[in-house]
């Protein structure tokens, strides 16, 4: 009688258990929320001395403003953190030094609103973004020939669609951002944008970057300019250094570039680029050596009145050579960049620019000093 009452009790409870065991099955299934906080906060003062060529690339300037950015979002973990799903919003203060006055309209200068997903993707791992982003989402190595340090901070979002995948031994991202809205003089532009790294043994890779621009028409001006670029690029991360950093790239830049307005415009401009890097206790020397033609050919060309300029070109003013056939362009720069901590990056350093000389302008093109700060609270929060 006691063996057939334990036996009732026992299949009682394994009953009543069975659900409660499907339920913590199902709980640890079922997605996680988690709400998210952000405050990116950058400063520069970037001051360019270029009377040596006589303003002739272009004038001297400063650049000196910071950069506020806070936002808000959320995050469903899927599959147990196999796959994340982030939806993310945030505002952009932006205020250069000097303005007078106050305009809540000016001080706020753009947003980010964005969808984002991170996943396993086979043997690596894939991230994927539509909307409106931060530029760092960018990882790829574009020279200088592509964005100048004043673009890549003052240009600080890109609209559109992008795609990155990692594995040990592989790097690739490609994406499309949409910088013009034809309406009125607005022209529509766009472009697609690819970078990566293939590494073999010994800090050996093989690399790229690459865009095709699309400088289309507005309501009032009707051509249409194409501007394609590709660098391509042998990469030796020096292994066997007592340095922090020793690095050597060697590789061609080659151009495609016409101005519909003309059928004979069609220009095919290109180069060799040698990178180097020396660094040591976070301070260092970067240098970059260009040998070949004038890469921004229709920087002048003037559209019913206005010229292209940096509308159809984003990178350093120098690979604007203004010298037919070949000619170099070196850009040296000495920095000191001390990881201070894993959310707080500082950067002071001194950029020299050289040339050809010519009968208008010694080789000595100008220089610029700069200091910038970055503070990212993400990083200090996944610590």
């Amino acid at each position: 009688m006691r063996r057939y009452a334990l036996s009732v009790l026992l299949t009682a409870l394994v009953f009543q258990a069975s659900p409660v065991s499907a339920a913590q099955n199902d709980s640890l299934l079922r997605p996680k929320v988690k709400f998210l906080y952000d405050v990116d906060f950058e400063y520069v003062l970037d001051n360019a001395e270029y009377d040596h060529s006589k303003g002739y690339y272009e004038p001297s300037s400063t650049l000196h403003a910071l950069r506020l950015k806070p936002g808000i979002g959320l995050r469903v973990n899927q599959d147990g953190g196999k796959i994340l799903h982030t939806l993310f919003a945030s505002l952009s203060f932006y205020h250069d030094f000097g303005m007078p006055g106050f305009d809540i309209k000016k001080l706020i200068n753009e947003a980010n609103i964005f969808y984002r997903v991170d996943a396993r993707l086979g043997p690596g791992e894939f991230s994927g973004i539509a909307g409106w982003f931060p530029r760092n989402f960018m990882e790829g190595a574009y020279t200088g020939a592509f964005f100048s340090t004043r673009n890549v901070f003052t240009d600080n979002s890109l609209e559109g669609l992008f795609f990155k995948y990692r594995m040990p031994n592989l790097y690739a991202e490609l994406g499309l951002d949409w910088l013009g809205l034809q309406t009125g003089n607005s022209r529509e532009r766009f472009r697609i944008l690819s970078a990566g790294e293939y590494k073999f043994p010994y800090g050996l890779s093989a690399c790229w970057a690459a865009h095709l621009f699309h400088f289309a028409c507005s309501e009032t001006a009707k051509n249409v300019v194409d501007n394609s670029m590709v660098h391509l690029y042998a990469k030796w991360a020096v292994p066997w250094t007592p340095l922090q950093q020793l690095d050597v790239t060697l590789g061609a830049i080659a151009t495609y570039q016409w101005d519909r307005a003309s059928r004979d415009s069609r220009t095919l401009p290109f180069g060799f680029q040698s990178d180097q890097t020396a660094r040591m206790w976070d301070a260092g020397i970067r240098n970059s050596f260009y040998y070949g033609q004038d890469l921004m050919p229709f920087f002048g060309v003037a559209d019913y009145g206005a010229p292209y300029a940096r509308d159809l070109y984003f990178g350093e003013i120098f690979y604007h050579t203004h010298i037919k056939g070949f000619s170099f362009y070196d850009r040296l720069e000495a920095f000191y960049e001390p990881h201070i901590f894993p959310w707080l990056d500082l950067r002071v350093a001194i950029v020299l620019h050289l040339g050809n000389p010519t009968s208008l302008y010694p080789a000595f093109r100008g220089w610029q000093q700069i200091v910038a700060l970055r503070f990212n609270l993400d990083k200090l929060l996944r610590k």
